[in-house]
Formats: C-alpha cells, structure tokens, sequence
C-alpha cells in the first residue's frame, strides 16, 4: 500500500491564492493523501473559501497566532508518514508527490528524510510577470547548500514526519528564515537529506510587504546567525573538508558585500569575522575574480570603495 502524505497548509489572508492552493493539494496525481487547512485568524474572505470545499478537506480555524505556531498545529494533526507543507499562496504541480515518492521508492535509500528539489518562481513586479525555475546549485552537499541559502523554500520539500518531530518541529520564536533555521535542526538531529532535478512546487513573489522585504537588516541579521552556528558546528564536528571551507567562506564575504550597500561599518566587522575563520576570499564562482583580486591586494573595505566608484 502506498504511504499517506499530509498536505499541510496554514492560511493567513490569503483569499486570492487559497482556492488555488487547496485545488492543487486536492488534485495530486498521488492519490493517499490528506489535505489539513488551518486558518489562522483571516480577516479576508480566505475562511469562506476554505469552507466552501467542504469535506475534501480538513479544516479548522481560530484566532491568529502565525505561521510557525500553525505549522506545528497542522503537523500534530497530520496521519501520513510523509508531510508536505505548502503556504497559502503558492501551490503544486500536480505530479509533485507522485513523482516525490517514486523518487524515494526508486532511489533504493529508504533513509531519506527530507526529499527537495528546484523551485519554480512566478514572481510580479510592477505588473511585469516572469516564470524561471531556481535549481540547486550545490544538489551533493547539503551543508554547502545549507549554508549558501541555496537549500530552496518549504513547499519544495517532501519530510518524513518523524525526522520533523525529532527535530522539535518549527521555531515559534523565530520571525524570517524560519525554514533554514529548521533545516539547520534537522542536519544537526541527523535527517538525511536528498536533491532532485524536477521543479514540483511554484513559489510565488509579488510582495514587498513580507518581514524579510520589508526589514532587511532583520533578515541579514537572522541569516548571518544561522551561518555563523552552521560554521561552527562543520568546525566542531570536523566537517569543513578544503572545498567546503572555500564555498562557505566565500557566502561569508558575499554577505559582507550585501551588508555593506546599507551599513559600511557592519559590513566592515563581516569582512573581519570571515577573515579570521575562513581566510582570503577564493577564487570561484561565486564572488567575481575582480573583487578576489582587489580584496587581497588592498583589502575588503578599499576593494568596496572601488566598485562603488565603478557602480
């Protein structure tokens, strides 16, 4: 018998992707499925929508207490060995579970945990529409990927329940990067993570209003937390082999780069951090060889100054 997969979807005024989402939960190529919805305090019209599929789906609501709090609600409802998370306004292909635990069945390592692929994005700026898929970029290591923010989005994600629950479940405290701060948990609780190459789920960017968007300095300061335990625990456990230690280190001074556009003295004790642990930027392809070369001969701060100048 095929396994159950829990599609789980926390809703928050999101009345004009709702239908949408649930639509593509409901009509999965992989029929064992469960699709569990909690609305979580709307003060759109989202809850109407929601009860308008009736017993399709399981459905609840109440007052609002956000996201990662109704993410674990779900999840100590969800029955399938398997969970598949998807917000409100984003939806999946509907061969994305099909194709997911075929994967898994076919792979021949029963191990995998937490099963994630390429994102598709529909993002709209300015009324311009633009569809690109997002791949990963570092698909053999997770930890690189991990680190280089190149491990994608909640809804590309298949997880076995019980690696969710070993890790404690999401983060109630924690505002933005809260799928990569749980990531992190799950490497540390031992998951086993796997890439594929096919895009299954569609990541939607039309907002500037989310947390990250709209308070940067946040999100850069969540971020670099994250980066910085993940170094140390590659550290700790003797995981950060040459390669690993020059991808890493060259993410670092890529963010101090990022940082020093709205805050020059932070960026400045970056640049001083990732100096002392990772050494000189490298020569790869991530930081161009021009800033590699200017930041070695007169140092972070002048090589900024430059291409500012040139910018």
């Amino acid at each position: 018998m095929s396994e159950l997969v829990s599609i789980l979807i926390p809703c928050f005024n999101a009345e004009r992707f709702i239908k949408q989402a649930i639509e593509s939960a409901l009509y999965q190529t992989y029929s064992n499925t469960e699709v569990i919805v909690i609305d979580d305090g709307s003060t759109d019209n989202s809850l109407e929508i929601i009860k308008s599929f009736g017993d399709k789906i399981n459905w609840q609501t109440r007052a609002n207490k956000g996201g990662n709090y109704t993410r674990n609600e779900l999840l100590s409802k969800a029955a399938g060995e398997w969970i598949q998370y998807l917000d409100a306004d984003d939806y999946l292909l509907s061969d994305k579970l099909e194709h997911d635990i075929g994967f898994i069945n076919n792979s021949g390592n029963r191990q995998i945990d937490c099963l994630y692929g390429p994102s598709l994005i529909e993002e709209t700026i300015d009324k311009k529409n633009s569809r690109y898929v997002l791949p990963v970029k570092y698909p053999e290591d997770p930890l690189v990927s991990l680190f280089c923010w190149d491990m994608p989005q909640t809804n590309t994600m298949l997880f076995r329940k019980s690696s969710l629950i070993a890790a404690g479940g999401w983060n109630n405290d924690q505002k933005v990067c809260q799928e990569h701060e749980l990531y992190f948990r799950l490497l540390k609780s031992g998951a086993s993570f796997q890439a594929h190459v096919k895009e299954g789920s569609v990541y939607r960017i039309y907002s500037s209003e989310t947390v990250c968007r709209r308070d940067p300095v946040f999100t850069y300061q969540n971020r670099i937390k994250i980066m910085n335990d993940l170094a140390d625990y590659a550290i700790e456990k003797k995981l950060l082999t040459p390669d690993r230690k020059s991808i890493m280190g060259n993410q670092f001074w890529q963010i101090a780069r990022d940082v020093w556009q709205f805050d020059k003295n932070w960026a400045e004790s970056i640049s001083k951090s990732v100096k002392s642990k990772f050494g000189q930027p490298q020569y790869n392809d991530i930081l161009s060889g021009k800033f590699v070369f200017l930041s070695r001969l007169v140092g972070f701060n002048c090589a900024e100054r430059i291409a500012e100048f040139i910018r």
